[in-house]
């Protein structure tokens, strides 16, 4: 979607399914744990910006009212937000861990190469990465412990291989 179409609106809707499926139908496969993956540091804020305090699901609104169906969604949406190093003691389910694709490829260290499609790296040197990679927490070692987990990357068109 180009910018500006509601990605993140769209982000937020195949959360919220994923996690009341897996809550209310015994035979889900889908999941209550999320790890969300921006393109960058600026992106990332704005969708943290969009979750802190669950605001994007209640202002549009994305959840149901308590009693329609005879569910209580609102209550039933027990969700613990975790932003990079800002990373809480997790519970078994109900996690959306915020990164950006940075710290995906960190610990990838790739020599560039004359082959490479964008050369820049090779004959110019590796740019310096600072806080979009310098990192005080694995997360990779936290999301790889938890059994349900949809990965949502926004700008997916950066994920290579």
């Amino acid at each position: 979607m180009a910018t500006g179409g509601g990605k993140t609106k769209v982000m937020s809707l195949v959360l919220a399914w994923s996690y009341f499926h897996k809550l209310y139908e015994p035979e889900s496969r889908l999941a209550r744990n999320f790890l969300i993956i921006a393109p960058n540091i600026i992106v990332l804020d704005r969708i943290y910006k969009d979750f802190a305090g669950f605001k994007i699901f209640n202002e549009d609104p994305v959840l149901p009212v308590n009693g329609y169906q005879g569910r209580n969604w609102q209550d039933d949406f027990q969700l613990t937000l975790h932003k990079q190093d800002e990373v809480h003691s997790s519970q078994s389910v109900g996690n959306i861990f915020l990164t950006n694709i940075q710290r995906v490829y960190a610990d990838r260290d790739v020599p560039p190469s004359v082959d490479d499609e964008n050369t820049m790296d090779y004959f110019l040197g590796k740019r310096p990465t600072g806080g979009t990679t310098d990192s005080k927490i694995d997360l990779g070692a936290i999301v790889r412990d938890v059994d349900e987990l949809m990965i949502i990357n926004d700008e997916a068109h950066h994920f290579g291989e």
